[in-house]
């Protein structure tokens, strides 16, 4: 699986590409960078359907994960260097105390996936109220993300929720040249 493969890839190019015609300035971390490198080496390992279970197949998969972030990892790259992308280092240690209350106040809920017969949560991650506080850091007045967990704390938090969100998957807002109309997804 590549990193072109996901179902998030072309929604994030469109995303992407308003912002910058928009004349955004895009910024990461190291943070959302570590994220996405866990993600992209989950999302291929537990894509692979098992036939064997040898040694060799699980290498296989192994080296399919190593290139997939390969290849995200020079998506990333390549933006820097056209000048498209920036990634800021965090100038100040976050408040990880208040960081966790705030994740007791926004802690998402169990849904049930009836499929399978088990919950799941929705809500935030661990990593997203750290990316929060980095966007505040960076003095962002967006977050991109196909996280729609991001959207709950728009307007709902005293200290982030000033930050808007734009869901790669959703209408582009006011801010990247939509009209900020249309219902989110959630």
């Amino acid at each position: 699986m590549s990193v072109l493969e996901d179902i998030h890839h072309a929604d994030a190019v469109r995303v992407l590409d308003a912002a910058v015609r928009s004349g955004c300035r895009l910024i990461t971390t190291h943070a959302v960078i570590l994220e996405l490198i866990g993600a992209v080496r989950k999302k291929v390992i537990t894509s692979h359907k098992r036939q064997s279970g040898s040694e060799e197949e699980r290498a296989g998969v192994e080296a399919s994960a190593d290139a997939a972030v390969a290849r995200a990892i020079k998506i990333i790259y390549d933006m820097v260097r056209r000048g498209v992308l920036k990634i800021v280092a965090v100038e100040k240690p976050h408040d990880y105390f208040g960081l966790c209350g705030k994740a007791l106040v926004h802690s998402g809920h169990a849904v049930y996936v009836a499929d399978n017969r088990a919950y799941r949560h929705k809500g935030i991650g661990p990593f997203d109220l750290i990316h929060y506080a980095s966007a505040e850091d960076a003095g962002a007045s967006v977050i991109i993300t196909s996280d729609a967990a991001f959207a709950d704390i728009e307007g709902n938090d005293n200290e982030f929720g000033h930050i808007r969100v734009q869901l790669t998957g959703g209408p582009l807002i006011d801010l990247l040249g939509g009209d900020g109309g249309g219902e989110q997804p959630s």
